[in-house]
């Protein structure tokens, strides 16, 4: 495995400026369980419960490799062997053991039996372990005769390595140990990727394991490559900016909705890839239902082989889709746990993932230095940019600048709505960035939305929504609440054929079958959809009419793509009268109780200006919005967002210094990522019996299928209202749920109660 990486990524050599990298990776591979020759640890193995395998208790046999690793001579190379080595299962962590540390287990540490007890271990099998290093010899490649172990006559004379990894190297190697730091950093790039390497290389090679690996040829199967993407791959014809995003480095693509941005995306993944194909591509994007829809869609275009899904529920959705493909319900289990792990492996060259899976690295979280070996000279595709707080922002920014500035990446970052400053601020962050945009001309073959701002409510809009319906037409209609969604629902759904309600607080079982039913291939179609914000960027659907609440400029344009979403072809080749649908958007929200965009003064501002700009009862031109979107994002309106994603970009950056390879911490002691996590997983009171039974016959994906997620401000209130109860680690809500709507938290449920 190691020897395959140093085929895919050389580079990282380079970044390191270590060109002994993977020299030393393969030595860490070769020496980094030779520790299991201890006799307790042997009897373990062989399922013995005797005195013998009792004597091991608990030990790291990473200690004893450790110890042998340590007689090598005094350098910066021993240090970083001896780290990798000493880490390959657990990290350093030696001034907190709020978790698994292996520096709980350094002699300094372990009072209750004397080091040389747990050197004793190796001494029945030390003649035969001399023999089995002089044969691991021969299948290093160019290592000096020097760098090897050097075993005295009697194992007990074997250092303590956590002693010899504390010793100030004085052999005057001073140079070759800061040239592998980064420039006033103190993280040992070097160090960083050895580790990263040994434990991603050990993970895969166990998994791959023959009986006999020593004498089989190709023992591990080659890492997979995905499919070659071309301008002939997609069966149309390239339009100028897709064919302009094809050029080396960072690029930030502003094209509107439908103009064909994923398409340039892989274009300039391809266009960006190295000789071996093996830089990985990561597609970032906000919301789960986006990614999972760009996981299938990447997958059709990349080879199933070659992509993988990461989320905090990336496990059920692939239980869920092996078990619609017919896979019986343990082994589809057992399957979805395998994938998840695999993708967080060194494994798959296309993943898509959410931007807390990558912050999670930044932060030196289980598994760091893993992740940073593919960040590293990896290609990142930033879609749907406009979502994000100002928090996770901000942090963006922080993680952008070190991909591009440190770890050799390319990002190409894509939005329908940049504003100037937002796209200026980017820049920077990039260093170098071409910008691929459309001319006017252009940009105005995309128009296809009559904008009208009314004044009252969508509750006032009803009885159009109603006779557009009867109609025949295939209707939208966007809240900015659940409650305004749920209630507009209650009121539409009898006059539509195939109705549809989508928002964040439904149960992933009914969120799933919702998104199911808006597949495009989907029959019927559904011709109805009432949701939240949950629709602007997550969903690939297409209507001929919208309604909604007032809402910022950059959230109303989002919802007008969900209308009239045809490709440009198709678009053109209708009537005059036919390529424009409208979108009507109200003054004020429904209900009006926590106005959700404009709940302060600066949100107001926000909203107010939005509807102001927007044409009234005219054809929204593509050619405006940037216009509009300077005018509503002006400074005064992003200096706010501005200062809250420079504060949390400066306490990142202030992390990510303190990082030590070899050392990681529990996702406790990280408020930084809990701050980004707003969502509580709970259980509604009449599932509780279901949920309980499934977990009883550890089913625990069909369990998930009965949660929802609520923010902590709602959690605080209901637990206020002692409608929280929690029972064997899992929350459940004494609250109504109504199948497919969602739930009444003011109809109070008792525990055991059988609701119809």
């Amino acid at each position: 495995m190691i020897r395959q990486y140093a085929e895919r990524w050389p580079y990282l050599a380079q970044l390191a400026d270590a060109p002994e990298l993977f020299e030393d990776a393969e030595l860490a591979a070769l020496w980094h369980d030779l520790g299991k020759t201890a006799v307790g640890f042997q009897a373990i193995l062989q399922g013995r419960k005797d005195d013998l395998a009792r004597s091991w208790g608990h030990y790291r046999h990473e200690i004893l490799s450790g110890a042998l690793v340590a007689t090598l001579p005094p350098s910066p190379r021993r240090e970083d062997l001896l780290l990798a080595v000493l880490t390959h299962h657990l990290g350093m962590n030696k001034d907190s053991f709020g978790g698994p540390a292996v520096y709980r287990f350094a002699p300094s540490q372990d009072t209750a039996i004397p080091f040389s007890e747990r050197l004793e271990q190796l001494d029945p099998h030390w003649e035969e372990l001399q023999q089995i290093l002089e044969r691991l010899k021969t299948y290093v490649s160019g290592t000096t005769e020097t760098l090897w172990p050097t075993l005295p006559g009697d194992p007990v004379a074997l250092p303590d390595p956590f002693a010899v990894l504390e010793q100030k190297d004085t052999s005057g190697s001073t140079q070759s140990r800061r040239r592998s730091r980064r420039q006033n950093k103190g993280i040992s790039l070097k160090q960083v990727y050895l580790r990263g390497l040994l434990v991603a290389a050990d993970h895969l090679a166990s998994a791959a394991a023959a009986e006999d690996p020593l004498n089989v040829k190709d023992t591990v199967p080659p890492l997979p490559q995905p499919a070659k993407v071309t301008s002939d791959s997609f069966g149309f014809p390239l339009y100028r900016h897709q064919v302009e995003s094809t050029r080396p480095g960072s690029v930030l693509l502003d094209a509107p909705t439908g103009s064909g941005k994923t398409e340039a995306a892989l274009l300039w993944a391809e266009t960006n890839q190295n000789a071996q194909r093996s830089r990985h591509l990561f597609y970032v994007l906000p919301y789960t239902a986006s990614i999972n829809a760009m996981y299938q869609r990447l997958r059709a275009q990349l080879g199933e082989e070659a992509v993988s899904l990461l989320h905090g529920r990336s496990s059920y959705f692939l239980y869920r889709w092996l078990c619609e493909e017919g896979e019986a319900s343990y082994r589809a289990m057992v399957q979805a746990r395998q994938l998840r792990q695999q993708a967080k492996e060194l494994y798959y060259p296309v993943k898509v993932l959410t931007p807390h899976q990558i912050l999670m690295a930044f932060l030196g979280l289980k598994g760091w230095e893993k992740a940073w070996c593919e960040y590293s000279g990896g290609l990142f595709v930033l879609d749907e940019i406009h979502a994000y707080e100002p928090q996770l922002m901000g942090l963006l920014f922080e993680m952008l600048r070190r991909l591009t500035q440190e770890l050799g990446a390319k990002i190409c970052v894509m939005s329908a709505t940049f504003p100037s400053l937002l796209r200026e601020c980017l820049q920077e962050c990039l260093g170098e960035a071409h910008l691929v945009d459309l001319g006017q001309q252009e940009r105005n073959r995309y128009s296809r939305h009559r904008v009208q701002v009314r004044p009252g409510s969508v509750q006032d809009q009803l009885p159009e929504i109603i006779t557009r319906l009867e109609e025949g037409q295939r209707m939208l209609v966007v809240l900015n609440t659940v409650q305004g969604a749920m209630e507009a629902f209650e009121v539409l759904q009898s006059h539509a054929q195939n109705p549809c309600l989508v928002h964040g607080r439904l149960i992933l079982r009914d969120r799933q079958q919702a998104e199911q039913r808006l597949d495009k291939r989907a029959e019927p179609p559904v011709d109805l959809l009432v949701g939240t914000q949950a629709i602007e960027v997550s969903l690939d659907v297409d209507f001929d009419a919208l309604f909604t609440d007032p809402a910022p400029l950059d959230a109303l344009l989002q919802r007008f793509g969900r209308v009239n979403r045809k490709p440009l072809h198709v678009l053109e080749s209708l009537p005059a009268e036919e390529r424009v649908r409208n979108v009507i958007v109200c003054q004020e929200q429904w209900p009006e109780t926590w106005p959700v965009y404009a709940h302060n003064e600066h949100g107001r501002r926000l909203v107010q200006r939005s509807l102001q700009v927007l044409p009234q009862n005219d054809i929204l031109q593509e050619s405006q919005i940037q216009t509009l979107m300077d005018e509503v994002y002006d400074s005064d309106q992003l200096g706010p967002f501005f200062a809250i994603a420079e504060e949390k970009a400066q306490r990142l950056s202030e992390l990510i210094d303190q990082l030590e390879p070899g050392s990681e911490l529990e996702r406790d002691e990280v408020g930084l990522l809990d701050q980004m996590i707003g969502a509580i997983p709970i259980v509604p009171a009449q599932f509780k019996e279901t949920h309980e039974l499934l977990i009883e016959e550890k089913r625990f994906f069909d369990a998930q299928d009965y949660t929802l997620n609520i923010s902590k401000g709602r959690y605080h209130a209901l637990k206020g209202r002692n409608q929280i109860h929690k029972f064997n680690r899992h929350l459940y809500g004494l609250f109504y749920y109504e199948p497919a709507i969602g739930p009444n938290f003011d109809a109070r449920v008792e525990l055991g109660a059988n609701i119809i």
